[in-house]
């Protein structure tokens, strides 16, 4: 979803139709939970849930999310809440797959040797484009050599239920319907190689859960920073970063704001340019190794920080802003500007 705070509503997310067949069918071939079949009550012809995990879909107001077109004709979906569309540019799917699972490079990382599974984290999961674009990624994928989890964060599953009662109009969710709805019920579902994991709650405090493996790749893609600055702050990237410690790992983001990359820095991440999408020229990612950017910043973009009238970091409300000056001064000492690359 779009910077939003995984909050019960999430900004536009573009989808696109994606058509899945053969080995694309989840709900047969992938989706089967251990030991027991799947059994799904439905709404409109569509699985949904009804366990532990499930939000009721009469208890949720009916204008809380609408489905909206998007500039290239894909449908997506709307919270009316916050006013932000999820993948409002090219659609949720397109997007998913140019904003993060390309870019995070998800199978070729995941078959790099490395203890334990390879984790994925999914903030803000909102309509889910982005998790089925990592999951459609491994689908395609000869077999795995290390384990795959991915987690998702929200607060709410309300637009997710949503979106799955409303996927014949979205179409990017053929195929994985059953999946979906498994992940809503028990909180859990095994897709191939991939243990795709629910957790709600604040995502500032769920990733202080040490029962929560640290990540590989960092799918970002909260609220805006406007509607949601607690998930874009500092300290929630800081504490991103302790979580990720020496591991190689990737933070894709659709923002490409000087005050996001300087916060980014700030909390200890390299950061670099990002592919376009759409009508935006750039997006982020950042990386816990240097070697990772393809496109890292250079030292040449701290003279845009010093022209910034809104360079951040972004620290909180009631916390002043610094001059820009005096951040890009502490800025020349981050590793990134200040040593040499080390060769990829």
């Amino acid at each position: 979803m779009r910077g939003r705070q995984l909050d019960a509503n999430r900004r536009q997310l573009p989808q696109q139709q994606t058509n899945r067949n053969g080995k694309g069918n989840l709900s047969t071939a992938c989706c089967a939970r251990a030991g027991r079949a799947l059994t799904t009550p439905t709404a409109f012809g569509i699985p949904l849930p009804n366990g532990p995990f499930a939000l009721s879909l009469r208890a949720m107001s009916a204008d809380t999310f609408e489905i909206v077109t998007v500039a290239r004709g894909a449908r997506s979906v709307r919270s009316l809440r916050h006013a932000e569309t999820f993948h409002p540019g090219v659609g949720p799917m397109e997007e998913a797959r140019s904003l993060h699972a390309i870019p995070q490079r998800l199978v070729e990382r995941a078959r790099e040797p490395g203890d334990g599974p390879f984790v994925v984290w999914d903030v803000g999961l909102g309509a889910a484009a982005n998790a089925l674009a990592a999951l459609e990624a491994f689908r395609d994928a000869d077999a795995m050599p290390r384990a795959v989890e991915m987690h998702s964060f929200d607060r709410t599953l309300a637009p997710l239920e949503f979106a799955l009662s409303r996927a014949a109009e979205l179409g990017y969710f053929e195929g994985w319907e059953t999946a979906v709805a498994g992940l809503l019920r028990d909180g859990a579902v095994r897709c191939g190689p991939v243990l795709w994991r629910m957790q709600t709650g604040d995502f500032r405090e769920r990733l202080l859960d040490a029962s929560i493996p640290p990540p590989h790749a960092v799918l970002f893609d909260p609220y805006s920073p406007a509607t949601n600055p607690e998930l874009w702050n500092l300290a929630t990237f800081a504490t991103v970063r302790r979580r990720v410690c020496d591991e190689p790992c990737l933070l894709t983001s659709y923002s490409c704001s000087t005050a996001v990359r300087v916060t980014l820095l700030l909390a200890g991440w390299f950061v670099g340019r990002g592919d376009a999408i759409g009508e935006k020229a750039e997006t982020t990612v950042a990386a816990s190794h240097l070697a990772l950017l393809a496109a890292p910043l250079e030292a040449a973009w701290l003279g845009r920080v010093r022209r910034s009238s809104a360079a951040g970091p972004l620290l909180g409300p009631g916390i002043a802003p610094r001059p820009p000056g005096e951040i890009a001064d502490e800025l020349v000492g981050h590793p990134q500007f200040s040593a040499k690359p080390v060769p990829a």
